[in-house]
């Protein structure tokens, strides 16, 4: 049986997939990975008002598989309004969620844009899949933890106290039909300068390497290889899952990315702050098979990446 055979629309046709933030750290890599598969047929929203007007390189989505005007703002009913049509134009089987608005942006201390873009959207989003007759995938954070212990599982109930972790926990959807995968992660963007490498390649030597800050995320192009396998294997089951790498401090994982990016450059270690919000992501290994390579080779895998960030990205 092929691989998409296998996935939820069922038959040998492809896999039809409608990545929700075409733009993003995750989401342009997913259209990515997509893109070179011959088993996956893939559209991406985006927030521009036509397709030409898109700030996505055609290599990462095609014109004519872009779904133009989807924002996760603004009235309600308007935004449902424009899912659904999204939905209706592309027939998806498997709608992966990876619009988010994060702490690291100039926004990113809007009560208003977190409670619409974070919370209200993954609901409405849900309902709209749901009832489309596809499946979800939502990708959460392990931000929803306030990071004064680490190893947090399924069963513990969230504890952020800033704005942006409250959020994303209360955007959490639910259901027959949705998948949440709470996770965290590392890669290059196409635009700004909001995640950790970007800040790594920008930031002054020396750099402060925070050696009690800890992490189990993954990179961008392993996260969206595993959600493409995923939607093609009908995996995991409905519910919430943690997707976690081994631990790693932050302090050792620049030291990785210095090693491949900017050989020679100085990682000063600091104390604070003082985080773990690493995640035990034993359930989902089990239920789906997958363990995260090492940090050493995801990060040299990440480096040797031939896309050409030089040429895509904008300020």
């Amino acid at each position: 049986m092929s691989a998409a055979s296998m996935h939820q629309g069922g038959g040998d046709r492809p896999l039809r997939l409608l990545v929700l933030g075409a733009t993003g750290m995750l989401g342009h890599r997913v259209c990515l990975a997509a893109g070179r598969a011959d088993d996956v047929a893939c559209w991406g929203t985006v927030r521009a008002a036509t397709a030409a007007t898109a700030d996505l390189p055609d290599e990462v989505v095609p014109r004519d598989r872009r779904i133009a005007g989807v924002e996760a703002d603004g009235p309600a009913d308007v935004v449902a309004a424009r899912v659904r049509a999204a939905l209706d134009d592309v027939r998806p089987d498997v709608v992966i969620n990876a619009v988010g608005l994060i702490k690291q942006r100039p926004d990113g201390a809007d009560a208003g844009r977190l409670e619409a873009v974070n919370t209200t959207f993954p609901h409405l989003v849900a309902d709209a899949v749901v009832a489309a007759g596809a499946r979800l995938v939502h990708l959460s954070t392990d931000c929803v933890f306030d990071g004064s212990r680490g190893g947090s599982t399924e069963d513990d109930p969230p504890t952020a106290t800033d704005a942006y972790g409250r959020s994303k926990a209360a955007g959490e959807p639910s259901g027959s039909g949705v998948v949440v995968l709470r996770t965290s992660m590392i890669g290059r963007e196409l635009r700004g300068a909001h995640g950790l490498l970007e800040w790594f390649l920008a930031a002054p030597a020396p750099v402060p390497g925070f050696a009690r800050a800890r992490f189990s995320g993954l990179t961008t192009p392993v996260l969206a290889d595993l959600l493409l396998d995923l939607a093609r294997r009908g995996l995991p089951a409905d519910g919430l899952h943690h997707v976690a790498a081994a631990p790693i401090d932050k302090a050792t994982l620049l030291g990785l990315l210095a090693e491949h990016y900017r050989p020679g450059v100085v990682i000063e270690p600091r104390d604070e702050p003082v985080i773990d919000r690493t995640l035990d992501g034993s359930r989902f290994a089990a239920a789906t098979g997958f363990v995260a390579p090492p940090w050493p080779d995801m990060v040299a895998a990440l480096a040797a990446d031939p896309a050409p960030y030089d040429r895509w990205r904008t300020p």
